[in-house]
């Protein structure tokens, strides 16, 4: 089929998801489209969404796409990642194993990401189990966004993987800004992560820059983290602020508006802040307008760092906080080591704060 061209129910030109009302095709003498360029409805080439309006293909002998070449008005076009050629290798399946880039003068490349080619190896589940990069001259090379030469995966399903590792450019186990080369992970019914692991070079468990090497969590109806717990060596890790595990509450938009915390044993703890849960109300701007601090028994509470049981605020945007106010455990207006209880900031040529006091009027 050398043309192809769509309508709507008056016969006028339409495109389907895409900017081209009409494609054109050329065919090798195997039946394989080798051009293929897009019209508009004024007759006219137009580039696609991709940004070209024509591609050049070549093919191997089990007639797949061995390379693909990019152009817009005649000219050679440049992919959002860089490169205007692509060069492809196949495994014995049929699937892509190698890909290798190109200027527009057939030129190899780098793209942004400092890789000319990558390479990857099949599991026998079907799934990417290695994907390396190399350079101009086929050396082993750092992908520059990811930060390693190689990862290897294994997978539960298409969409889950059980365990990632990552390697530099003598294929030597790396970490990836943590402690830890290699992280483990099981699943729940639902295919939330259920459990994770983290492991370091020798093979055994190591903690990570936080303290622990593994994280149990619960889930709830709507697939949130409820309870996560924190271990080290298998038995229950404290983090710095005084807790082992955390319970969530959200609200119907999916934003945190409860946690809870527990000692290793699953009792309620009090934080070394002084309280055991916190609340906090979302305005309809979408930040926090109120935040409480409460005890065991459900008790208001003075966050003894902060000094204050609740705080309210106002907003400009998410980095301008316009309006603080500072109640106690009776929701009574309180001072925080000043005179005022709220303050006020707007934003001009200078930065102003204005200071409320007890009366509720006037700068203090």
């Amino acid at each position: 089929m050398t043309n192809e061209a769509w309508f709507g129910v008056e016969d006028e030109p339409i495109t389907l998801g895409d900017t081209f009302v009409r494609v054109e095709r050329e065919f090798d003498e195997r039946g394989n489209a080798t051009v293929q360029r897009t019209y508009g409805a004024d007759g006219n080439l137009i580039a696609r969404k991709d940004g070209y309006d024509e591609i050049h293909q070549e093919y191997n002998e089990e007639n797949k796409p061995s390379r693909i070449e990019y152009y817009l008005n005649g000219e050679p076009y440049y992919m959002s990642t860089g490169y205007a050629a692509v060069e492809r290798e196949y495994d014995e399946a049929g699937r892509v194993n190698i890909e290798r880039y190109y200027d527009g003068n057939g030129g190899k490349m780098l793209l942004p990401d400092g890789y000319h080619s990558y390479r990857q190896i099949y599991g026998e589940d079907g799934y990417v189990a290695s994907l390396s990069y190399f350079g101009l001259e086929g050396e082993a090379v750092i992908n520059t966004r990811t930060g390693y030469h190689r990862i290897d995966r294994t997978y539960l399903d298409s969409r889950h993987v059980t365990s990632e590792a990552w390697f530099g450019v003598e294929d030597e186990p790396i970490t990836l800004g943590d402690t830890f080369v290699r992280v483990e992970r099981e699943f729940d019914e639902r295919g939330n992560i259920a459990v994770q692991r983290t492991y370091g070079a020798d093979g055994n468990l190591i903690a990570r820059k936080d303290g622990y090497d593994e994280i149990r969590q619960v889930y709830d109806e709507e697939n949130r983290p409820s309870r996560i717990g924190y271990y080290l060596n298998g038995e229950p890790f404290y983090r710095s602020a005084g807790y082992a595990a955390v319970e969530r509450e959200y609200d119907e938009a999916g934003r945190i508006i409860s946690e809870r915390y527990f000692d290793g044993n699953g009792q309620k703890v009090l934080l070394t802040d002084g309280y055991h849960f916190y609340t906090q109300v979302y305005g309809e701007d979408g930040f926090v307008a109120s935040l409480a601090y409460f005890g065991l028994d459900g008790e208001a509470v003075i966050n003894t760092r902060t000094g204050y049981h609740r705080i309210d605020r106002t907003y400009l945007d998410a980095r301008h906080v316009t309006s603080e106010a500072w109640f106690g455990v009776e929701d009574e207006p309180i001072t925080l080591g000043d005179t005022f209880v709220r303050a006020d900031m707007t934003k001009s040529a200078r930065f102003m704060m204005k200071k409320t006091g007890l009366a509720g009027s006037g700068t203090i």
